[in-house]
């Protein structure tokens, strides 16, 4: 949810930078440049709070020593400038004495690295949105955060977006704010519908995505749990088409990431329905096939004959068939390449 951190001098040198999506910037250029900003608000008796730079939005808070500014999802300025406080207690807490010397060795802040970890954790972040409540989060940064889910739970979510996309009942724990977070942003991940969600409840109720307390757990015998108190993922199948899908997602903000799980899903939909037709139009050539494969990986293959097969059962056989065929073509082409390239 907190994409980068910049503490820095009057001056703009910077004091200590965090990039937690791992981009490739040059801290110094911003510091230089956000100093600048900083010093021209100052000229002009104003109270810079955030300014837009391309589809990023960056927050300040200066003090009489040093300015920071946070990058994120968040579009809530009360929970940023919260965020910002305990970012400049913290830092004046223990870098109080250094601050003043004329000579700024940056090496001294890099143990600062250990609190900003912890600050930004999943749970201060959780206590964070729960103490703004739900209300708070009719904006979108709190209505869809992957960032916040990935640090929440960090393995096996790839066995949830499998049956959310295979229509299978996914259940969410945990306390109440960060469920309907975590329901609203897995709803990314729905292939081809609406899903019927249901945010909270004790009892047994028939949906897509069900959430509620803990006991939930024990109520529904099957489907996936997310279990958000705890970090982990109840039940599922693992998938490696879903595994590779969260990669390419986990390190862009969600704007990016929804555009880019709708163009994977709208080609596996897509596919979905040239393998049917050619499948009713009989006799397919290996030249189709050939063509079918061409911009697919093994593990799309995988996915996609799970996914057509369930969809349409009344050619089950047909489907069986074709893509076998396909999976053997393109591991065959696959084995060639390595060949090759050994």
């Amino acid at each position: 949810m907190v994409n980068e951190i910049i503490i820095a001098n009057k001056g703009g040198i910077i004091l200590y930078y965090k990039n937690f999506r791992e981009e490739e910037m040059d801290p110094d250029l911003i510091s230089g440049f956000f100093a600048a900003i900083q010093q021209f608000a100052i000229q002009m008796d104003t109270n810079l709070e955030e300014i837009k730079l391309g589809n990023k939005n960056y927050t300040f808070l200066a003090t009489d020593k040093f300015f920071l500014v946070i990058q994120t999802e968040i579009t809530s300025l009360e929970v940023k400038k919260e965020f910002l406080e305990i970012l400049k207690e913290q830092f004046e807490n223990s870098f109080q004495g250094r601050l003043d010397q004329t000579f700024i060795d940056t090496d001294e802040f890099k143990p600062f690295d250990e609190i900003v970890e912890r600050v930004c954790s999943s749970e201060n972040l959780k206590e964070l949105i729960t103490k703004y409540g739900i209300s708070e989060a009719q904006s979108e940064d709190i209505q869809k955060s992957l960032l916040l889910l990935f640090n929440t739970v960090k393995k096996d979510l790839d066995k949830v977006i499998h049956a959310l996309l295979l229509g299978d009942s996914v259940i969410v724990t945990g306390d109440k704010p960060l469920v309907k977070l975590a329901i609203d942003t897995l709803t990314l991940f729905n292939l081809d519908r609406n899903p019927e969600k249901i945010y909270w409840t004790k009892d047994y109720i028939i949906g897509d995505i069900i959430g509620g307390p803990p006991l939930l757990t024990d109520v529904y015998k099957t489907g996936v749990v997310v279990d958000l108190k705890n970090g982990k993922v109840i039940r599922g199948k693992s998938n490696d088409f879903c595994k590779k899908l969260l990669n390419q997602v986990k390190n862009l903000d969600w704007q990016q990431a929804e555009q880019r799980i709708k163009q994977e899903l709208l080609k596996i939909d897509s596919k979905s329905k040239e393998a049917v037709e050619m499948i009713t139009l009989k006799n397919v050539s290996s030249s189709q096939i050939d063509n079918f494969i061409a911009d697919l990986e093994l593990e799309d293959l995988e996915f996609l004959g799970i996914y057509t097969k369930l969809k349409h059962r009344y050619i089950l056989k047909e489907l069986t068939d074709f893509f076998a065929e396909c999976q053997k073509k393109k591991s065959k082409i696959l084995e060639g390449f390595q060949k090759q390239n050994w």
